[in-house]
């Protein structure tokens, strides 16, 4: 299934992976409306350990898969890494539910030994764990329809008006994750997302360029008119890896850009964040580190005591 939706848009958009061609898949995963895919390129390092895991948060106690989350675990080098595809609870006025599905999703141990399972207790020892969750990885990659709306408080009206005059700094501000982040109910795990610079990514006219308040009144008819609001979005967390050389980065995860994805993708009423990011995998050192050595064809991986 994921080959061949990597081979469809390798197919349909052949310039859209840059002069070195289309990297290769690392894996995927989907559940109900959610898929994640992961590819990279083989520069020498390619990722390892790849893992999937699915999450539901959805009705029946959370067991349903229409809303929660996929997820890939692997190995970059000596760094672990998470990418969390979420669905999170729609409705503008459930920001508790949305609330409740991040923290059902970072709070689940969905991995299962192997990579990131090891870790030290409090007399200094390392202890092996069966399970491990997307919090345990050195660098995680949170992103998808996470639904945050514009707080319910702003009237309709008012959102149309700061979206046709372009205010995206006021309309920020009366975002609902930026409203939780801020009060500690939410993404309260050291993420960081850049500033909101672009349009709302939600609710455009299906298969045009116009949001729904801006059609025609004659084609508004029987639509349901939502306001504008930034649903897709790109978090991510990363552990300080060290010093560095002068002037270099000192997280493991950077961002170099956030905006919109591409404009011609229109076959949704959402358009796509998008993130560039710069990654500095770890190289062990020290006590209970790892190390990747190369062996001819093999690779050991070796616990540094």
């Amino acid at each position: 299934l994921f080959a061949r939706a990597f081979g469809y848009v390798a197919a349909a958009r052949p310039g859209c992976f840059g002069a070195g061609g289309p990297p290769r898949l690392v894996g995927g995963e989907h559940m109900v409306g959610v898929a994640l895919l992961v590819f990279a390129r083989d520069d020498g390092v390619f990722p390892q350990d790849a893992q999937a895991a699915r999450i539901p948060t959805g009705a029946v106690g959370g067991r349903l898969g229409n809303k929660g989350g996929v997820a890939m675990s692997f190995r970059l080098a000596d760094s672990s890494v998470c990418v969390v595809g979420a669905h999170l609870s729609a409705h503008r006025g459930d920001v508790a539910g949305r609330n409740a599905d991040y923290h059902a999703i970072c709070e689940r141990d969905c991995f299962r030994r192997g990579l990131g399972a090891w870790t030290r207790t409090a007399e200094g020892r390392h202890a092996c764990r069966d399970a491990f969750g997307a919090l345990d990885h050195d660098v995680v990659l949170f992103l998808g329809d996470l639904n945050y709306r514009i707080i319910a408080s702003v009237d309709d009206e008012e959102v149309f008006d700061l979206v046709r005059d372009g205010e995206i700094d006021r309309l920020a501000k009366l975002d609902q994750l930026n409203v939780a982040r801020a009060k500690g109910d939410v993404f309260e795990h050291g993420f960081i997302e850049a500033p909101l610079t672009f349009a709302p990514t939600y609710k455009y006219a299906t298969g045009s360029k116009f949001y729904d308040f801006e059609l025609p009144e004659a084609e508004q008819a029987g639509r349901k008119i939502r306001c504008p609001a930034w649903c897709d979005r790109v978090l991510w967390r990363g552990r300080p890896t060290g010093p560095r050389a002068a002037g270099a980065p000192t997280e493991s995860a950077t961002c170099s850009s956030y905006d919109r994805g591409d404009e011609r993708l229109i076959v949704s009423d959402h358009r796509a964040a998008r993130r560039r990011r710069g990654f500095f995998p770890r190289r062990a050192r020290g006590r209970g580190a790892f190390r990747r050595r190369r062996r001819g064809r093999r690779q050991a991986l070796e616990r540094i005591e």
